[in-house]
Protein backbone atom coordinates (compact mmCIF):
# COMPACT_ATOMS: atom_id res chain seq x y z
CA UNK A 1 0.00 0.00 0.00
CA UNK A 2 1.52 3.46 -0.60
CA UNK A 3 1.76 6.33 1.70
CA UNK A 4 2.50 9.57 1.02
CA UNK A 5 3.86 12.57 3.19
CA UNK A 6 1.79 15.15 4.16
CA UNK A 7 1.00 14.48 0.79
CA UNK A 8 0.74 10.77 2.28
CA UNK A 9 1.90 8.09 1.38
CA UNK A 10 0.46 5.41 3.81
CA UNK A 11 -1.02 2.57 1.56
CA UNK A 12 -3.21 0.84 4.24
CA UNK A 13 -5.03 -2.60 2.35
CA UNK A 14 -8.35 -3.28 3.80
CA UNK A 15 -8.21 -7.46 4.69
CA UNK A 16 -9.98 -9.91 5.73
CA UNK A 17 -9.70 -10.71 9.10
CA UNK A 18 -8.78 -7.24 10.72
CA UNK A 19 -4.87 -6.50 9.25
CA UNK A 20 -3.36 -4.41 6.64
CA UNK A 21 -1.19 -4.98 3.67
CA UNK A 22 0.93 -1.29 3.60
CA UNK A 23 2.76 -3.30 -4.30
CA UNK A 24 6.99 -17.03 -11.94
CA UNK A 25 5.28 -15.93 -14.87
CA UNK A 26 7.28 -16.88 -18.31
CA UNK A 27 5.99 -13.82 -20.05
CA UNK A 28 7.50 -10.97 -17.29
CA UNK A 29 9.64 -8.88 -18.74
CA UNK A 30 9.66 -9.69 -21.94
CA UNK A 31 8.91 -7.33 -25.20
CA UNK A 32 6.11 -7.06 -26.81
CA UNK A 33 5.58 -6.00 -30.32
CA UNK A 34 2.38 -4.03 -29.74
CA UNK A 35 1.73 -1.81 -26.82
CA UNK A 36 -1.71 -2.82 -25.38
CA UNK A 37 -4.87 -0.67 -25.68
CA UNK A 38 -5.80 0.88 -21.07
CA UNK A 39 -8.46 -1.16 -21.39
CA UNK A 40 -6.78 -4.22 -22.27
CA UNK A 41 -3.93 -3.48 -19.83
CA UNK A 42 -6.48 -2.78 -17.21
CA UNK A 43 -9.91 -4.06 -16.06
CA UNK A 44 -12.49 -1.18 -14.93
CA UNK A 45 -14.49 -2.14 -12.31
CA UNK A 46 -17.62 0.11 -12.15
CA UNK A 47 -17.53 1.80 -8.85
CA UNK A 48 -14.22 4.00 -10.61
CA UNK A 49 -15.64 7.37 -11.16
CA UNK A 50 -15.73 8.02 -15.18
CA UNK A 51 -13.34 10.80 -14.59
CA UNK A 52 -10.33 9.16 -13.06
CA UNK A 53 -10.95 5.95 -15.19
CA UNK A 54 -9.95 8.63 -18.16
CA UNK A 55 -7.40 9.81 -16.32
CA UNK A 56 -5.73 6.50 -15.08
CA UNK A 57 -6.44 5.42 -19.08
CA UNK A 58 -4.26 8.99 -20.26
CA UNK A 59 -1.54 7.84 -17.40
CA UNK A 60 -0.88 4.61 -19.44
CA UNK A 61 -1.36 5.92 -22.57
CA UNK A 62 1.49 7.99 -22.07
CA UNK A 63 3.39 5.19 -20.40
CA UNK A 64 2.90 3.23 -23.59
CA UNK A 65 4.61 6.86 -25.56
CA UNK A 66 7.21 7.35 -23.49
CA UNK A 67 10.89 7.71 -25.19
CA UNK A 68 13.22 7.03 -22.70
CA UNK A 69 16.47 8.71 -23.25
CA UNK A 70 19.88 7.59 -21.80
CA UNK A 71 19.79 9.23 -18.68
CA UNK A 72 23.42 8.50 -17.43
CA UNK A 73 22.24 8.53 -13.60
CA UNK A 74 24.13 6.77 -10.66
CA UNK A 75 22.32 5.09 -7.54
CA UNK A 76 23.75 5.48 -4.68
CA UNK A 77 26.03 2.37 -5.20
CA UNK A 78 27.45 4.12 -8.35
CA UNK A 79 25.46 1.50 -10.71
CA UNK A 80 24.10 3.23 -13.52
CA UNK A 81 20.24 4.02 -12.63
CA UNK A 82 18.53 2.84 -15.32
CA UNK A 83 20.43 -0.18 -16.38
CA UNK A 84 20.34 -1.58 -12.56
CA UNK A 85 16.72 -0.95 -12.18
CA UNK A 86 16.04 -2.88 -15.20
CA UNK A 87 17.90 -5.60 -13.80
CA UNK A 88 16.29 -5.32 -10.43
CA UNK A 89 12.49 -5.94 -12.38
CA UNK A 90 13.88 -8.36 -14.59
CA UNK A 91 12.86 -5.83 -17.74
CA UNK A 92 15.17 -6.79 -21.34
CA UNK A 93 15.51 -2.89 -20.96
CA UNK A 94 13.96 0.27 -19.93
CA UNK A 95 11.10 1.18 -23.08
CA UNK A 96 7.79 1.51 -22.72
CA UNK A 97 6.28 -1.65 -24.44
CA UNK A 98 8.55 -3.59 -21.74
CA UNK A 99 7.02 -1.18 -18.66
CA UNK A 100 3.50 -1.70 -19.87
CA UNK A 101 4.07 -5.43 -19.73
CA UNK A 102 5.46 -5.16 -16.25
CA UNK A 103 2.51 -3.70 -15.30
CA UNK A 104 0.09 -5.50 -17.09
CA UNK A 105 1.05 -8.84 -15.08
CA UNK A 106 0.89 -7.44 -12.01
CA UNK A 107 -2.39 -5.19 -12.68
CA UNK A 108 -5.39 -6.55 -14.05
CA UNK A 109 -8.13 -4.52 -12.07
CA UNK A 110 -8.75 -1.43 -10.96
CA UNK A 111 -11.61 -0.74 -8.30
CA UNK A 112 -13.08 2.56 -7.07
CA UNK A 113 -13.13 3.94 -3.72
CA UNK A 114 -16.29 2.60 -2.45
CA UNK A 115 -15.65 -1.15 -3.61
CA UNK A 116 -16.45 -2.92 -0.29
CA UNK A 117 -15.40 -5.74 0.94
CA UNK A 118 -18.23 -7.95 1.90
CA UNK A 119 -20.73 -11.11 1.52
CA UNK A 120 -21.64 -9.02 -2.00
CA UNK A 121 -18.38 -9.01 -3.40
CA UNK A 122 -16.33 -11.97 -1.74
CA UNK A 123 -17.11 -15.64 -1.77
CA UNK A 124 -15.60 -19.01 -1.01
CA UNK A 125 -14.13 -19.50 -4.73
CA UNK A 126 -14.37 -23.51 -5.80
CA UNK A 127 -10.24 -25.04 -5.81
CA UNK A 128 -10.93 -27.22 -8.11
CA UNK A 129 -7.42 -29.23 -7.28
CA UNK A 130 -5.84 -25.49 -6.31
CA UNK A 131 -3.59 -25.81 -3.13
CA UNK A 132 -1.74 -23.09 -1.73
CA UNK A 133 2.33 -23.26 -2.23
CA UNK A 134 4.22 -23.51 0.90
CA UNK A 135 1.61 -23.39 2.79
CA UNK A 136 3.01 -23.18 6.32
CA UNK A 137 5.72 -20.52 4.84
CA UNK A 138 3.82 -16.83 5.06
CA UNK A 139 5.84 -13.71 5.24
CA UNK A 140 5.88 -11.51 8.89
CA UNK A 141 3.20 -9.08 9.60
CA UNK A 142 5.22 -6.64 12.00
CA UNK A 143 3.57 -4.80 14.68
CA UNK A 144 3.85 -1.67 15.55
CA UNK A 145 5.64 -1.26 19.40
CA UNK A 146 3.47 -0.48 22.15
CA UNK A 147 4.15 2.82 23.48
CA UNK A 148 6.60 3.41 25.86
CA UNK A 149 5.13 5.54 29.22
CA UNK A 150 7.25 8.63 29.14
CA UNK A 151 8.86 9.29 32.39
CA UNK A 152 7.61 12.10 33.34
CA UNK A 153 5.01 14.77 32.36
CA UNK A 154 5.11 16.86 29.18
CA UNK A 155 4.58 19.98 29.43
CA UNK A 156 1.28 21.72 27.82
CA UNK A 157 3.14 24.30 25.44
CA UNK A 158 5.12 21.27 23.71
CA UNK A 159 2.66 18.67 22.59
CA UNK A 160 3.99 15.77 20.36
CA UNK A 161 2.64 16.23 16.86
CA UNK A 162 0.84 13.23 15.74
CA UNK A 163 1.26 12.35 11.67
CA UNK A 164 -1.35 11.00 9.61
CA UNK A 165 -1.54 9.59 6.07
CA UNK A 166 -3.78 9.72 3.22
CA UNK A 167 -5.02 5.89 1.69
CA UNK A 168 -3.61 6.62 -2.16
CA UNK A 169 -3.93 3.29 -3.77
CA UNK A 170 -4.04 -0.19 -2.27
CA UNK A 171 -3.01 -3.71 -3.29
CA UNK A 172 -6.25 -5.72 -2.55
CA UNK A 173 -5.47 -9.00 -4.45
CA UNK A 174 -2.15 -9.36 -2.72
CA UNK A 175 -3.74 -8.77 0.83
CA UNK A 176 -6.69 -11.20 -0.12
CA UNK A 177 -4.81 -13.93 -1.58
CA UNK A 178 -2.33 -13.10 1.91
CA UNK A 179 -5.39 -14.14 3.59
CA UNK A 180 -6.70 -16.65 2.19
CA UNK A 181 -2.86 -18.76 2.49
CA UNK A 182 -3.20 -18.11 6.30
CA UNK A 183 -7.50 -19.59 6.43
CA UNK A 184 -6.05 -22.40 3.68
CA UNK A 185 -9.40 -21.18 1.81
CA UNK A 186 -9.60 -20.10 -1.87
CA UNK A 187 -11.28 -16.52 -1.81
CA UNK A 188 -12.79 -14.90 -4.88
CA UNK A 189 -13.92 -11.85 -5.36
CA UNK A 190 -16.41 -10.18 -7.42
CA UNK A 191 -15.19 -7.32 -9.47
CA UNK A 192 -15.42 -5.99 -13.06
CA UNK A 193 -18.37 -8.13 -13.85
CA UNK A 194 -15.96 -11.06 -13.03
CA UNK A 195 -15.90 -13.88 -10.39
CA UNK A 196 -11.78 -13.98 -9.78
CA UNK A 197 -10.42 -16.40 -7.60
CA UNK A 198 -7.57 -15.05 -6.10
CA UNK A 199 -4.93 -17.84 -6.77
CA UNK A 200 -1.93 -16.15 -6.60
CA UNK A 201 -0.85 -12.81 -5.87
CA UNK A 202 -0.38 -11.90 -9.65
CA UNK A 203 -4.47 -11.41 -9.59
CA UNK A 204 -3.55 -7.58 -9.24
CA UNK A 205 -6.61 -6.10 -8.26
CA UNK A 206 -5.59 -2.40 -7.43
CA UNK A 207 -8.06 0.13 -5.31
CA UNK A 208 -8.15 4.17 -5.99
CA UNK A 209 -7.99 5.73 -2.58
CA UNK A 210 -8.99 8.65 -1.72
CA UNK A 211 -5.64 10.73 -1.44
CA UNK A 212 -4.86 9.70 -5.87
CA UNK A 213 -7.04 11.95 -7.30
CA UNK A 214 -7.18 14.57 -4.26
CA UNK A 215 -5.91 18.43 -5.90
CA UNK A 216 -3.59 18.84 -2.82
CA UNK A 217 -1.74 16.14 -3.27
CA UNK A 218 -1.04 16.51 -6.85
CA UNK A 219 2.07 17.16 -8.18
CA UNK A 220 0.45 20.43 -10.85
CA UNK A 221 -3.25 20.93 -9.13
CA UNK A 222 -3.76 23.62 -11.26
CA UNK A 223 -3.79 21.42 -14.27
CA UNK A 224 -5.57 18.01 -13.63
CA UNK A 225 -4.32 17.12 -17.54
CA UNK A 226 -0.50 17.84 -16.84
CA UNK A 227 1.95 15.41 -17.79
CA UNK A 228 3.61 15.91 -14.35
CA UNK A 229 0.86 14.11 -12.55
CA UNK A 230 0.60 10.67 -14.55
CA UNK A 231 4.13 10.31 -13.59
CA UNK A 232 3.40 11.01 -10.27
CA UNK A 233 0.55 8.19 -10.26
CA UNK A 234 2.49 5.66 -12.57
CA UNK A 235 4.94 6.09 -9.89
CA UNK A 236 2.64 4.84 -7.54
CA UNK A 237 1.21 2.24 -9.89
CA UNK A 238 4.70 0.60 -10.27
CA UNK A 239 4.88 0.44 -6.23
CA UNK A 240 1.37 -1.11 -5.81
CA UNK A 241 2.26 -3.62 -8.41
CA UNK A 242 5.31 -4.69 -7.12
CA UNK A 243 3.07 -5.99 -4.04
CA UNK A 244 1.68 -8.13 -6.37
CA UNK A 245 5.23 -10.76 -6.86
CA UNK A 246 7.31 -12.58 -3.99
CA UNK A 247 6.73 -16.03 -2.57
CA UNK A 248 6.81 -17.48 1.14
CA UNK A 249 8.85 -14.68 3.04
CA UNK A 250 8.82 -12.43 0.57
CA UNK A 251 5.04 -12.62 -0.49
CA UNK A 252 3.50 -9.16 -1.45
CA UNK A 253 6.53 -7.45 -0.31
CA UNK A 254 4.68 -6.57 2.98
CA UNK A 255 5.89 -3.16 4.21
CA UNK A 256 7.94 -2.86 7.38
CA UNK A 257 7.21 -0.85 10.78
CA UNK A 258 9.25 2.33 10.35
CA UNK A 259 11.68 2.69 13.52
CA UNK A 260 12.43 6.38 12.84
CA UNK A 261 11.33 9.76 11.45
CA UNK A 262 8.20 10.72 10.58
CA UNK A 263 6.36 7.28 9.69
CA UNK A 264 8.20 6.08 13.09
CA UNK A 265 5.67 3.00 13.93
CA UNK A 266 3.38 2.67 11.46
CA UNK A 267 3.58 0.66 8.45
CA UNK A 268 5.06 2.62 5.57
CA UNK A 269 8.47 1.24 5.06
CA UNK A 270 10.25 -1.51 3.55
CA UNK A 271 12.79 -3.70 4.60
CA UNK A 272 14.34 -4.80 1.43
CA UNK A 273 16.48 -3.39 -1.25
CA UNK A 274 13.85 -3.87 -4.22
CA UNK A 275 10.25 -3.16 -2.33
CA UNK A 276 8.02 -1.39 -3.34
CA UNK A 277 8.79 2.03 -2.30
CA UNK A 278 12.35 1.55 -4.29
CA UNK A 279 10.40 -0.10 -6.76
CA UNK A 280 8.25 3.16 -7.16
CA UNK A 281 11.13 5.59 -6.18
CA UNK A 282 12.72 4.51 -9.04
CA UNK A 283 10.74 4.69 -12.04
CA UNK A 284 9.28 8.10 -10.57
CA UNK A 285 12.97 9.56 -10.98
CA UNK A 286 13.52 8.03 -14.07
CA UNK A 287 9.98 9.39 -15.85
CA UNK A 288 10.83 12.44 -13.82
CA UNK A 289 14.03 13.12 -15.54
CA UNK A 290 13.03 12.06 -18.65
CA UNK A 291 10.53 14.78 -18.27
CA UNK A 292 12.76 17.21 -17.37
CA UNK A 293 15.42 17.09 -20.36
CA UNK A 294 12.55 16.82 -22.94
CA UNK A 295 11.23 20.03 -21.11
CA UNK A 296 7.73 18.45 -21.17
CA UNK A 297 7.29 19.25 -17.43
CA UNK A 298 8.44 22.71 -15.64
CA UNK A 299 11.15 22.99 -12.88
CA UNK A 300 8.62 23.26 -10.23
CA UNK A 301 6.85 20.16 -11.67
CA UNK A 302 10.36 18.29 -11.87
CA UNK A 303 11.40 19.52 -7.99
CA UNK A 304 7.98 18.35 -6.34
CA UNK A 305 8.75 14.98 -8.18
CA UNK A 306 11.88 14.71 -6.86
CA UNK A 307 10.74 15.25 -3.37
CA UNK A 308 8.18 12.82 -3.44
CA UNK A 309 11.14 9.76 -4.68
CA UNK A 310 13.51 11.19 -2.33
CA UNK A 311 10.99 10.22 0.46
CA UNK A 312 9.94 6.97 -1.43
CA UNK A 313 13.91 6.45 -1.34
CA UNK A 314 14.00 7.19 2.57
CA UNK A 315 11.76 4.55 3.16
CA UNK A 316 14.06 1.22 2.53
CA UNK A 317 15.53 0.23 6.01
CA UNK A 318 19.15 -0.17 5.17
CA UNK A 319 20.03 -2.71 8.14
CA UNK A 320 17.91 -4.34 11.12
CA UNK A 321 18.21 -4.69 14.75
CA UNK A 322 17.55 -8.34 16.32
CA UNK A 323 14.06 -7.62 18.34
CA UNK A 324 15.46 -7.35 21.57
CA UNK A 325 18.42 -4.70 20.39
CA UNK A 326 15.75 -2.53 19.36
CA UNK A 327 13.15 -2.57 21.92
CA UNK A 328 16.03 -1.94 24.24
CA UNK A 329 17.32 1.44 22.20
CA UNK A 330 13.33 2.27 21.75
CA UNK A 331 13.01 1.68 25.82
CA UNK A 332 16.45 4.59 26.00
CA UNK A 333 15.10 6.63 23.25
CA UNK A 334 11.80 7.10 24.69
CA UNK A 335 13.03 8.07 27.76
CA UNK A 336 15.67 10.21 26.34
CA UNK A 337 13.31 11.80 24.34
CA UNK A 338 10.93 12.86 26.78
CA UNK A 339 13.30 13.89 29.60
CA UNK A 340 14.27 16.33 26.82
CA UNK A 341 11.19 17.67 26.74
CA UNK A 342 10.43 17.41 30.48
CA UNK A 343 13.86 19.16 31.64
CA UNK A 344 16.12 18.71 34.82
CA UNK A 345 13.46 19.37 37.13
CA UNK A 346 11.68 15.74 36.27
CA UNK A 347 13.75 13.69 39.15
CA UNK A 348 13.87 10.93 36.68
CA UNK A 349 16.14 12.87 33.98
CA UNK A 350 18.81 14.12 36.27
CA UNK A 351 21.05 12.36 34.29
CA UNK A 352 20.72 12.73 31.15
CA UNK A 353 24.64 11.97 30.13
CA UNK A 354 24.25 8.45 31.63
CA UNK A 355 21.06 7.30 29.15
CA UNK A 356 22.84 8.76 26.58
CA UNK A 357 25.92 6.45 27.29
CA UNK A 358 23.44 3.71 27.82
CA UNK A 359 22.21 4.35 24.33
CA UNK A 360 25.88 4.56 23.05
CA UNK A 361 26.72 1.11 24.27
CA UNK A 362 23.23 -0.50 23.41
CA UNK A 363 24.02 0.99 19.69
CA UNK A 364 27.67 -0.96 19.83
CA UNK A 365 26.49 -4.02 20.86
CA UNK A 366 23.46 -3.98 18.53
CA UNK A 367 23.40 -7.15 16.35
CA UNK A 368 22.71 -5.78 13.00
CA UNK A 369 21.96 -7.73 9.66
CA UNK A 370 21.88 -5.93 6.64
CA UNK A 371 19.44 -5.42 3.92
CA UNK A 372 19.09 -7.52 0.75
CA UNK A 373 16.90 -7.98 -2.27
CA UNK A 374 14.19 -9.87 -2.15
CA UNK A 375 12.63 -12.71 -4.33
CA UNK A 376 10.05 -11.74 -6.84
CA UNK A 377 9.02 -14.89 -7.73
CA UNK A 378 5.07 -15.04 -7.31
CA UNK A 379 3.24 -18.11 -5.88
CA UNK A 380 0.34 -19.64 -7.84
CA UNK A 381 -1.28 -18.53 -11.30
CA UNK A 382 -3.31 -16.16 -12.03
CA UNK A 383 -6.93 -18.51 -13.35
Amino acid sequence: MKKTPKRSDSRRVPVLCAWTLAISLAGAGCARDEAKAPEAVFKFDATVPAEQKSRISKDLERLQTLDIMDLELKNEDGLDLVQDTVRMMGLAKMASAELTVWLADRVHYVIGQDFALNSETLFMAPRHGFSYENRSEIPSIEEAPAPVRDPGPQPAASPVPVHTATVVMANIGSALYLAGKMEDFLIGIKVAGDDVPLTSPRTGIIQVGPGLFHPSLEINPGEPGALANSLERLGIFFHEARHSDGHGKSLGFLHAVCPIGDYRGIHACDRNLNGPYTTGARMTQILAENCRRRGKCQPKETERLRILYLDSYSRMIPETLDARSQSDLDTVQAKIAACERAGAANETCSNLDRLRAQMTSLKASARITPSAEWDAVPEGARR
